[in-house]
């Protein structure tokens, strides 16, 4: 009688733990999904990537025009694009000149950045690509 108490109880903690296990892989799940998505800028030699996300900023834009237009030679315009009395980006409209006949424009509202992911463009250098430049929605 007693030992079968004990693995009762044994079993009733292991579908405690189990439950417990999952639950908290869901939380991590959703927690990953919801995570700030930020600026991001990739340059080296075989890519040029740059993800422009709904907490990126004007000054951020700024830079990163800057640095691509010294090491690639790639021209950004964003100056269409909108931001928010403390800078944060509202609607990216964003032209890309890579000045090697790849051009692309996209357009996001911040809306799209919060439901879809981060936009902005990739620049593929490696040799043999068939798509030379990606634009709009990069996550």
């Amino acid at each position: 009688m007693c030992n079968t108490r004990f693995i009762n109880i044994i079993a009733f903690m292991r579908k405690i733990l189990f439950k417990s296990i999952f639950i908290l892989s869901i939380i991590s799940i959703i927690s990953a999904c919801n995570q700030h998505k930020d600026t991001e800028l990739i340059i080296n030699d075989q890519v040029v990537c740059l993800k422009v996300g709904k907490n990126t900023t004007k000054s951020e834009l700024e830079k990163i025009a800057a640095e691509l237009l010294v090491r690639k030679n790639i021209a950004i315009d964003f100056s269409k694009s909108t931001f928010t009395k403390s800078g944060r980006i509202k609607v990216l409209d964003l032209y890309v000149d890579c000045r090697d006949g790849s051009t692309g424009q996209c357009t996001a509202p911040v809306s799209n950045l919060f439901t879809q992911g981060r936009y902005g463009f990739r620049r593929n250098y490696s040799p043999g690509a068939t798509v030379l430049l990606e634009m709009c929605c990069m996550d």
